[in-house]
């Protein structure tokens, strides 16, 4: 039985469906976080690089798209831009240390702490995922 989220209406909603890329180029956290987000019911494509990450977006569209910055093969800004020309990724949550000037739906402060990535990413999925 999926684990269910109840949200603040008493309701009990599962993103179950959702589809998340996440690109992240050290194989030790990417897995860590794929772990933590698939353990909820989601599924997560894993790309190492931004070029890889944007191959990905453009065949599949993904309801949360999750980045770190910054990337090992382009600027953040760079794969912002070529990742929102593809218009298959609904929301782009961006890893990043305080002070990142970049434009996102969901800012995950970096250093990054595992229970409130949990909680944050699942609580945004909850509010916006159809």
């Amino acid at each position: 039985e999926p684990l269910k989220i109840e949200n603040k209406k008493g309701r009990s909603k599962a993103p179950q469906d959702a589809l998340i890329l996440l690109v992240h180029e050290n194989s030790l956290v990417r897995e860590l976080l794929c772990q933590v987000i698939e353990f909820k019911g989601p599924q997560v494509v894993k790309a190492t690089s931004g070029a890889e990450g944007l191959r990905y977006l453009r065949r599949r569209t993904f309801d949360l798209l999750i980045v770190d910055s910054p990337l090992p093969d382009m600027t953040i800004k760079a794969f912002l831009r070529e990742a929102r020309k593809t218009r298959r990724g609904r929301a782009i949550a961006l890893l990043a240390y305080p002070g990142e000037t970049e434009v996102a739906d969901l800012y995950i402060p970096k250093p990054l702490n595992m229970s409130g990535i949990e909680k944050q990413l699942l609580d945004f999925l909850v509010r916006t995922h159809p």
